[in-house]
């Protein structure tokens, strides 16, 4: 996890929900950065919304959680209400995630139910886990509207929306970075973008992409027109779209450096479509250098890649 730019003001945070909240608070309304000190292992369950959409107070100034193995999460008890996990509110918001689990976050009327951050804000999660989560618009385990985000050295897993970009949403122009981090088994249920649906700059670097599935295009990934892509050495793999590119589907600008696209899938779709089990290029470019492209499998050829 990056370091706080200054000198930050540090606090040990006991373990239970009303400690975190009331650290959170205090973080936001103290000049400067913050450093929250998480209670080792510690299950930090979340049974009440600290405001209607989100069960810890929003992220308005720069707060490093170094998490100790700690986990985040919503409580599965019958009668909790549905609130997502964090939100951050640029441009002030600033959220650096070291060693910690979010899980079980419920946006149910809107993006991000593990992490939404918008407005100019900044994510950093580092050796972490974005795990079982939901959001109806899109952006299961995270979403960001104009925002910077970089994953390093986790996982965003099992994470599920409605909308697109199950495991992670840029929906407006934000600039990702994804580094020897794992996006997989995420489900959009009716949208694009599996893993990853990305509108504005994405970059990624030794990293995974694996068994994540759509019910419309990219299984994989989706990139967006006038978005551009990235990816070194990565593998893209297992993936699943039931419209068309299994394993990417792409509109904008792809570049693609090592690493491998393999066995992704196109199950189902309109008869026109159902091709590019690898990659679909739609009117966008596509460039790959050194990179396999084998074992992909679409209902209507080519099943590797197809451009249209």
């Amino acid at each position: 996890m990056s370091a706080p730019t200054s000198a930050a003001a540090q606090e040990f945070v006991p373990c239970g929900q009303t400690a975190l909240k009331n650290a959170i608070a205090r973080a936001n309304a103290t000049p400067g950065p913050s450093l929250l000190v998480l209670s080792f292992g510690c299950q930090y369950t979340l049974t009440t919304p600290h405001n209607d959409s989100n069960g810890l107070p929003v992220i308005t100034s720069q707060i490093s959680l170094i998490g100790n193995g700690s986990t985040i999460r919503r409580s599965t008890q019958t009668g909790t209400p549905e609130f997502r996990i964090f939100e951050v509110s640029g441009p002030g918001g600033d959220l650096r995630l070291g060693g910690l689990t979010v899980r079980n976050g419920r946006a149910s009327t809107a993006f991000g139910g593990g992490v939404w951050v918008h407005g100019g804000g900044q994510l950093s999660v580092d050796r972490s886990k974005i795990i079982h989560n939901y959001a109806s618009e899109g952006g299961g385990g995270v979403a960001s509207e104009s925002s910077t985000v970089t994953v390093s050295n986790s996982d965003l897993m099992h994470n599920v929306s409605r909308g697109d970009g199950a495991g992670y949403l840029d929906y407006l122009q934000s600039v990702t970075t994804f580094r020897n981090s794992t996006v997989s088994g995420n489900t959009s249920l009716a949208g694009q973008g599996g893993g990853i649906e990305v509108d504005g700059r994405l970059t990624v670097s030794d990293s995974r992409v694996l068994d994540n599935s759509a019910g419309g295009d990219g299984g994989g990934i989706n990139i967006a027109p006038d978005a551009t892509a990235d990816l070194t050495n990565t593998v893209v793999r297992g993936n699943t779209s039931a419209a068309i590119g299994g394993g990417i589907n792409n509109f904008g600008t792809l570049q693609v450096t090592g690493g491998e696209i393999f066995a992704n899938r196109v199950t189902e779709g309109l008869f026109d479509s159902r091709q590019g089990g690898g990659i679909a290029n739609r009117g966008g470019s596509v460039t790959l250098s050194n990179t396999r492209v084998t074992n992909n499998a679409a209902l209507n050829a080519p099943g590797g890649s197809t451009t249209r």
